[in-house]
């Protein structure tokens, strides 16, 4: 259990609990209505950490070259209410401009907000790209 609105419970995955965040409610758009149908798998390489992001829709996986990645409009990105950075890059697709989501701030800021540390040492994998 975890004091922040954004905690949605616990799954087990592997034999292991893992802790499932609402993505919307992360990224600043609310909580979500229903329970999301949708979430992805982050691991912690220092640290052996696993984390779920959950989410509604999911519309489908890229896999672009980083040299197709563009800095979005803002240099230092796209902030959240609490100044966070949730979006570094920008990548074009046939149905227009994407966000990148920059998961190592978001599980950063997880970790900074229950109180524990958020170490360079942990390059926390990307799995939303």
């Amino acid at each position: 259990p975890a004091p922040l609105p954004e905690f949605l419970g616990l799954t087990g995955v592997k034999g292991g609990v893992v802790p499932v965040w609402s993505l919307s409610a992360l990224l600043g758009a609310g909580p979500d209505h229903d329970l999301p149908r949708w979430m992805i798998l982050i691991s912690g390489r220092g640290r052996g950490e696993i984390l779920a992001l959950a989410f509604e829709r999911f519309d489908g996986h890229l896999r672009v070259p980083r040299e197709h990645l563009c800095m979005p409009s803002s240099e230092e990105g796209d902030h959240d209410a609490r100044g966070t950075v949730r979006i570094r890059h920008s990548v074009r697709t046939d149905d227009g401009p994407r966000g990148v989501l920059d998961v190592t701030a978001i599980t950063d800021d997880i970790r900074r907000r229950l109180g524990l540390s958020a170490g360079k040492d942990d390059e926390t994998v990307n799995a939303a790209r």
